[in-house]
């Protein structure tokens, strides 16, 4: 499950669906949804706090897969 990866350190890409979307924030888009869900903040910006974790997708095609891993790869490249 995602929860274990995190717990060993694998950076989860997964489909924004049910619990996933729940525990995985998107580094890209979800810092807002992030700081609130795991610091209760409603401003990440001023608190200056990043709560995400991981890649997501939402849509069911390889494009979507292919889109949130490209994101991951370039993360990793450009040390984010």
């Amino acid at each position: 499950t995602q929860m274990i990866a995190m717990r060993y350190g694998a950076v989860p890409v997964v489909r924004h669906t049910g619990g996933l979307k729940d525990t995985v924030f998107d580094v890209d888009f979800d810092k807002a949804r992030a700081a609130w869900d795991v610091y209760g903040s409603s401003d990440w910006q001023r608190d200056n706090l990043d709560g995400t974790n991981g890649f997501g997708f939402d849509g069911v095609d390889a494009g979507g897969l292919d889109y949130a891993l490209n994101r991951a790869i370039d993360a990793w490249y450009n040390d984010k």
